[in-house]
C-alpha cells in the first residue's frame, strides 16, 4: 500500500503486514508492529484513527500517535482458505480482496473486486452493492 502522512507521522505497511511509523521530518522510526495481514489499499486517517484495509477482508483500526494501539479489527467476509503462492501470479487470480477505502460525509466505503461496502457512522447495518461487471 502507499504510505500515509497524518499529524506529523508517516505510516506504511509492507507486503507481510508489518506496520512502520516514522517521524515525517526526520525519518526516525517511532514504532514497528504487525497487523497480521497484507494491505493493498492506501490507509485512511480520520481524526485520531487510522484504518488499514487488509487484502483478505480484515480492516484494522489503530489510534494515531507515537505508540501502537490497536482499537479494532473487523472482517467483512470470510477469507479464502486456499494458500497463495506469492511467486506464482496465477495463484492470485480470482481471489477476492479489498482494493480501496474512502470516506465521504458520515460513511466509509470499502471496495473489493465484486462489491462495494458502505459503513455508516452510528449504524449497525452494512450496505453492499454487487457489481455484475466491475471495471
Amino acid at each position: 500500500s502507499s504510505p500515509i502522512h497524518h499529524q506529523g507521522l508517516c505510516y506504511f505497511v509492507d507486503r507481510r503486514g508489518r506496520l512502520f511509523c516514522l517521524e515525517a521530518t526526520s525519518g526516525k522510526e517511532v514504532f514497528y508492529d504487525n497487523l497480521s495481514h497484507p494491505v493493498w489499499a492506501t490507509p485512511l486517517a480520520i481524526g485520531d484513527r487510522i484504518y488499514f484495509v487488509g487484502e483478505e477482508g480484515v480492516t484494522t483500526v489503530i489510534r494515531s500517535g507515537d505508540r501502537f494501539e490497536k482499537l479494532a479489527s473487523n472482517s467483512l467476509w470470510e477469507s479464502a482458505s486456499e494458500p497463495v503462492n506469492e511467486n506464482d501470479p496465477r495463484s492470485m487470480l480470482g481471489r477476492t480482496r479489498q482494493y480501496a477505502i474512502a470516506a465521504i460525509a458520515d460513511a466509509i466505503f470499502i471496495r473489493r473486486g465484486d462489491r462495494l461496502y458502505c459503513l455508516k457512522v452510528g449504524s449497525d447495518d452494512v450496505s453492499q452493492t454487487n457489481q455484475e461487471n466491475p471495471k
